[in-house]
């Protein structure tokens, strides 16, 4: 796809920092604007959502509603690559020092049923490798999609 855009349009970008999503496009045939969706099913649902959405919104000239963030401690030690922002699929519980967020057992992209298993997704923000138990991040549920 990147390719026919180049040749007949614009490409303005190729490729994010984000996982899941990572190869997104986003460039202009003519006047029209294009966004290139990954070919995974939590890629593609993610990107859509976090990307497309709010440039439909736009391109409609209406406003969508900003997504809802809550601080949610992780309960959880993970790895990434301290260059892209995740966003990983959680499921939250209450402990005894309020809620918390436990990591889908796997953050496969293609793994279509982690949408389904839990309760939203943890942003976690470039610049870091390492989250630990305890660390607050931005949780977005999966209902902030509904609302848009």
């Amino acid at each position: 796809m990147r390719e026919t855009i180049e040749h007949h349009g614009e490409v303005i970008f190729w490729r994010l920092a984000i996982k899941p999503g990572k190869p997104v496009l986003f460039g202009r045939l003519g006047q029209t604007p294009l966004l290139g969706l990954p070919g995974n099913p939590v890629s593609t649902f993610v990107t859509f959502n976090l990307l497309c959405r709010p440039l439909l919104y736009r391109l409609l000239g209406a406003e969508g509603s900003p997504l809802l963030r809550i601080p949610v401690r992780s309960d959880f030690t993970y790895r990434k690559s301290a260059m892209l922002r995740e966003f990983v699929r959680v499921s939250l519980v209450r402990g005894e020092t309020g809620l918390g967020a436990i990591l889908f057992r796997s953050q496969l992209s293609n793994l279509i049923s982690s949408l389904l298993e839990s309760d939203g997704l943890l942003d976690l923000p470039a610049g870091t490798d390492l989250v630990q138990p305890g660390d607050i991040h931005e949780f977005i549920p999966w209902t902030a999609f509904e609302a848009l």
